[in-house]
């Protein structure tokens, strides 16, 4: 379970009322839940900005984690 999905269930969330919250589709929403689809670094940017979860819980070859960089 990717931490979106975690996000969900722990926010009581449907697909539809997280779709709505961050401005996706309710299909894009589902399948990223699910690790059915490679979340875009558009919709990383996104889930970060709008639920807060970091960016390297999504796309880690993407976004590497502040204390790594340094």
């Amino acid at each position: 379970m990717n931490d979106l999905e975690k996000y969900r269930i722990a926010n009581g969330l449907t697909f539809e009322a997280l779709a709505k919250k961050v401005g996706m589709s309710k299909p894009g929403v589902f399948r990223h839940c699910k690790d059915q689809q490679t979340i875009s670094g558009d919709a990383v940017l996104r889930y970060h900005a709008k639920l807060g979860i970091p960016l390297e819980s999504f796309r880690p070859e993407l976004f590497i984690c502040q204390k790594e960089a340094h």
